[in-house]
């Protein structure tokens, strides 16, 4: 997708759970059918071990929703290890999701490793859950998790999924075309082995992957491109977790696998979402090829391959490149920034900008002889050349392409790209790293009017810059991040920042 949007905002979220309430049948007996059978036994050795009896105290003096989320952290692994031993993983995603801060929700259950591909099913905990507010946010919040991981679990139509309350649990079967979905009554909930609520829960974690409706990711074997060439593939690259050795680029319907070439060398094999932009992407990086200044910077197209589950042709990448790491050393982060900043220089010497110079863009370049290496020998590496636009055109008024969290705040007002915009777009990827992924506009969407007003008031003011970033990076950053904001909005907002300017302020 040439526009990379975050789903829903804040405000659809219950509008969201509304609709879905309005169009779901409630089907007790449906749920009845699919859910594994009762473990009585396992369920009372859990509720009298030591644990259980903490957790049950823990539950009924709990008095807001973090502290079921606390509970939830030591009930669900239990269970989990009781039926499944190790093959099923919980995962506490209420501080940080599944992608960093873009998506929370309290309760995660995959199929080992923890990641978007491998989600099984996932709960969401609200203090209450009696009024229809209530559990319009709680399904709300359930069906976002749908919408980020229907990019992921690419062949996956259903999730069996839950929200529960101190009192209450509500299971839910959703569907990714919206109709036909069902649900619960809400069930009385309470740490118990005569609860029905309790014994439904038990249930559902204790439910085979496929009766939640989950389908372990398929990988092709190989991937056959060129001249006889193979690519062996060995992973599909679906978290944005910096421990991953390669970019997800998966917005929209986009599918990314990371391999082997018959040289045993590290590639990437990338499926656009449509033929048109995979098209659009190849003649961009035909023409990156011709520009020597940039070897080694940025991706380039070793070939267009095939494989046997698909007709559909697809990019085969290298360099290799991995999301850069929140822990990274402060100045060896600058320095990568840096280098950034000079590949958008070399673009627009060529007349180019890259559009989407987002977190999962802009990468940590990856040594097929080094996989650990440190810090310092951080190398940047641009990937996703598809939004790669002729200046002239980016400059256009109403034209509008990039992640609506770091995009720039003319390009939010579609009054045009510039080098300077891409500048700042990197200067909101630089506070996103140092942060831990925490941007205060991160819950808005692209069309929601607040975006624009909310980046703008948090940037041009310097206490509100000071409460709403700066207290959530390190110290020993704050004053490149002041230098950086005062340059692109003080005293008004600037679009005509330069390379050398932006450098500058690094103070490197």
């Amino acid at each position: 997708m040439i526009l990379k949007k975050q789903r829903l905002t804040i405000t659809s979220i219950k509008d969201m759970g509304v609709r879905l309430m309005e169009n779901s049948d409630t089907d007790f007996a449906f749920f009845e059918e699919r859910l594994a059978g009762y473990d009585d036994a396992a369920a009372k050795l859990f509720l009298q071990s030591t644990m259980g009896q903490q957790v049950q105290q823990q539950w009924a003096a709990a008095s807001r929703e973090k502290d079921l989320q606390a509970c939830l952290n030591m009930i669900v692994p239990q269970i989990l290890s009781s039926c499944h031993g190790e093959s099923r993983k919980y995962w506490d995603t209420s501080g940080s999701g599944l992608r960093g801060a873009e998506l929370r929700i309290d309760c995660t259950v995959s199929d080992s490793p923890c990641c978007p591909a491998n989600v099984v099913t996932y709960a969401e905990a609200k203090f209450t859950l009696v009024s229809a507010t209530d559990q319009a946010e709680a399904v709300g919040q359930l069906w976002q998790r749908v919408e980020q991981l229907s990019s992921d679990q690419d062949m996956r139509d259903t999730w069996t999924v839950a929200t529960i309350s101190k009192d209450h649990v509500q299971f839910w079967y959703l569907k990714r075309s919206q109709h036909a979905c069902k649900c619960t009554p809400l069930v009385s909930f309470s740490l118990s082995t005569t609860s029905p609520g309790f014994r439904m829960w038990h249930r559902w974690l204790a439910s085979t992957a496929q009766n939640l409706g989950y389908l372990p990711p398929e990988l092709p074997s190989t991937i056959s491109f060129g001249n006889e060439q193979r690519m062996r593939v060995t992973a599909k690259v679906c978290d944005n977790s910096s421990k991953l050795e390669s970019s997800s680029m998966l917005h929209g319907k986009v599918m990314v696998f990371l391999g082997k070439l018959s040289d045993n060398s590290a590639a990437v094999a990338k499926l656009p979402a449509t033929d048109a932009l995979l098209k659009q992407e190849e003649n961009n990086l035909s023409k990156i090829s011709k520009w020597p200044e940039l070897t080694g910077s940025v991706v380039v197209l070793r070939g267009v391959g095939y494989t046997k589950f698909s007709s559909r042709p697809i990019l085969i990448l290298q360099p290799v490149g991995r999301l850069i790491p929140y822990c990274i050393e402060h100045d060896a982060l600058l320095t990568l920034i840096k280098q950034f900043v000079c590949i958008v220089e070399q673009l627009s010497v060529q007349g180019y900008l890259h559009g989407d110079l987002s977190y999962y863009n802009v990468l940590q370049h990856v040594d097929s002889d080094d996989q650990n290496q440190d810090d310092q020998g951080m190398r940047a590496l641009l990937v996703d050349m598809q939004t790669l636009m002729p200046l002239r055109k980016a400059a256009q008024a109403h034209f509008t392409t990039g992640t609506p969290l770091f995009m720039g705040l003319n390009v939010i007002r579609k009054q045009g790209h510039c080098v300077s915009t891409e500048l700042e777009t990197l200067m909101y990827v630089l506070v996103f790293t140092l942060s831990g992924g925490i941007l205060p506009w991160r819950h808005l969407d692209i069309d929601d009017y607040n975006l624009s007003s909310v980046k703008c008031g948090v940037m041009t003011s310097a206490s509100e810059f000071f409460r709403r970033v700066l207290t959530y990076v390190p110290k020993e950053c704050w004053d490149v991040l002041d230098r950086l904001r005062k340059l692109f909005f003080t005293p008004d907002y600037c679009t005509d920042v330069t390379c050398a300017k932006f450098i500058a302020e690094l103070h490197l």
